[in-house]
């Protein structure tokens, strides 16, 4: 008797590569756009954790990859539009606070807006620590909050 082969193997490679897709996608930079980003839930607002030096650097040479370094081949051969956001953030609070998330609200150039956040992992009172998040198309404005 000829033993059949099973059917759930023969999807195992498509789902496995499905799942290193959505890990991927979850590291790459946010995009500006109707739909991007998420509503923060319910938080504690900390006005006193202070942000400057911003600064928006405009990149035309922005390539997507899969990870390590492999490009994502672009269907017109053109690269992509990107914005790099750096900044400080200082800790003006009095104490020593963990998991700090600033909450970026930004728009490009035709009015679309895009949510993101970056994670302080902890801060000492008046410490102070970079920050840098890329996002794709061009921002020409932000808003930057910080909560625990």
């Amino acid at each position: 008797m000829k033993r059949r082969f099973p059917l759930w193997v023969a999807t195992l490679p498509a789902v496995l590569f499905m799942l290193f897709a959505m890990s991927q996608f979850s590291r790459v930079a946010g995009v500006v756009g109707p739909g991007s980003g998420g509503r923060p839930a319910t938080s504690k607002r900390l006005g006193c954790v202070e942000t400057y030096g911003i600064s928006l650097d405009l990149s035309e040479y922005y390539v997507r990859d899969l990870g390590g370094g492999i490009p994502v081949p672009s269907k017109t051969q053109t690269p992509e539009l990107s914005t790099v956001m750096r900044g400080m953030a200082r800790n003006g609070c009095g104490e020593q606070l963990k998991n700090v998330r600033l909450r970026f609200v930004v728009h490009d150039d035709v009015g679309r807006k895009g949510e993101g956040t970056y994670l302080i992992d902890s801060m000492a009172d008046g410490e102070v620590k970079s920050f840098e998040r890329a996002w794709m198309g061009r921002v020409t404005s932000y808003e930057i909050g910080a909560d625990r």
